[in-house]
């Protein structure tokens, strides 16, 4: 409910904002739709709900293909954007001629009951020329805080379905393209996961999938 008024208050119009719920078993769907339902602002909103759990990266393919705006940003639904968020980036964006492919920012970093303990600073992405660069050192970064350039998507294909996170990689398509820089703003709360949440055991089969899952994402 959070990450969604989030989005819905935010001071850039008129904004194109798709709900998507991935085939979740909790009343994910249900709160999106209330608010949706309820919601009369200037903002557009779609609602989608994948009859399969796709995954983060085929999820995020999906929901690319149905944006229609110069830029997307993400947002998760566990963290909260700041009311200036979108008009910040954009302006950031415009001051620099819509050069940059990828912008992100700094962010907040929020316990699960949702206080804010300090900030989480971004690595400043301008640093990163090329490819050797990345691999001398990667950058320090969060995918809840990101904004993609429509050329950015266009100039690659879509991301590997078995990537379990498309941050470094989008990451790494900006660097290359020589377009990612940081708007060194907090203008999300990101938010740390249940610390009291049971770790989950894991056979040697399961294990032997995340070793493999870890080395495509690498």
């Amino acid at each position: 409910t959070e990450a969604v008024e989030s989005l819905l208050s935010q001071t850039y119009s008129p904004l194109e904002i798709i709900l998507s719920d991935d085939c979740s078993s909790d009343s994910t769907f249900t709160i999106m739709k209330s608010l949706k339902d309820s919601y009369k602002g200037p903002h557009k909103i779609k609602l989608n709900r994948n009859k399969t759990n796709l995954g983060i990266s085929a999820h995020i393919n999906k929901l690319v293909a149905l944006t229609h705006g110069d830029l997307i940003f993400c947002a998760a639904g566990d963290d909260i954007s700041l009311p200036k968020r979108c008009s910040e980036v954009v302006s950031f964006w415009l001051d620099h001629n819509k050069q940059p492919d990828l912008i992100a920012t700094d962010a907040y970093d929020m316990t699960f009951n949702g206080e804010v303990l300090g900030l989480k600073k971004t690595s400043p992405l301008s640093y990163w020329k090329s490819a050797e660069n990345w691999f001398d050192q990667p950058p320090y970064i969060l995918g809840a805080n990101h904004t993609w350039s429509r050329k950015l998507i266009d100039r690659f294909p879509s991301l590997n379905s078995e990537i379990r996170a498309e941050d470094q990689v989008m990451t790494f398509r900006a660097i290359l393209t020589g377009s990612a820089m940081t708007l060194e703003k907090p203008l999300v709360k990101h938010r740390r996961k249940n610390e009291r949440e049971k770790i989950k055991e894991l056979n040697a089969q399961s294990k032997r999938q995340t070793i493999i899952n870890g080395n495509i994402n690498s």
